[in-house]
């Protein structure tokens, strides 16, 4: 499958994965910026997509992002509409400022099959062995 997408910035890296079979496409700032402790920031990544009418995507932080940098990226959903620039919403865990350098990976694109669904309203629904038992409800 072919994802087309535009550099809206010149030093936009291409997402790209490490390894065969890896399932997330990493997404890199295409800016240097700085985030205050407990702050939020919207990072750029300089990419724009299109994807095909039956795909969505999963923004979600790279699993060193927080453990090297203190930072966690906040997950997005992209539709499959959107021809808009990706942005990453950014927080900073930390006590200290943190700069995020030009061509950091902080997060990456994961890639969903959107099913053929339909809602259906009824009466009544059928029982389970769960049934109505919410959070906390499988114990500690």
């Amino acid at each position: 499958m072919n994802i087309h997408f535009v550099k809206t910035h010149s030093d936009a890296v291409t997402p790209s994965t490490a390894y065969r079979g890896d399932a997330g496409f990493d997404l890199a700032s295409v800016e240097s910026c700085m985030i205050p402790p407990g702050g939020i920031s919207t990072v750029s990544t300089g990419i724009a997509m299109a994807m095909p009418d039956n795909l969505w995507c999963h923004i979600l932080p790279r699993s060193s992002t927080l453990r090297r940098y203190n930072l966690l990226v906040v997950p997005a959903v992209i539709d499959s509409g959107y021809r808009g620039e990706l942005y990453l919403q950014v927080a900073n865990l930390g006590v200290a400022p943190i700069i995020v350098s030009k061509g950091v990976r902080l997060a990456q694109c994961v890639f969903h099959e959107i099913p053929n669904i339909s809602w259906s309203e009824v009466r009544e629904l059928p029982g389970s062995d769960r049934g109505t038992k919410g959070f906390g409800s499988s114990g500690e």
